[in-house]
């Protein structure tokens, strides 16, 4: 997904960069080059959800989702129950 949203990323297709690095982010959540990729993809689009802003920012309100992996927090769930 990271690649991809560098192939339209230099199409200049934003929104579908976007998608792609919004993908990439939720995969690899502490892949610092895809979360600026992605802020860089956000800066040029209009009416994007602030949640998702938020999520490329990293702010720490949002950056405690980012502390695990999605399967390592299918883990701690599985653990936890």
């Amino acid at each position: 997904h990271h690649n991809l949203g560098l192939v339209f990323a230099q199409q200049e297709t934003w929104p579908q960069a976007a998608a792609h690095w919004t993908a990439a982010l939720l995969l690899q959540p502490r892949h610092e080059s895809v979360r600026a990729n992605l802020r860089l993809a956000l800066a040029r689009l209009d009416g994007v959800d602030p949640a998702l802003r938020r999520l490329a920012r990293g702010d720490p309100v949002t950056r405690r989702f980012t502390i695990f992996l999605p399967r390592e927090w299918q883990a701690v769930l599985l653990r936890g129950a």
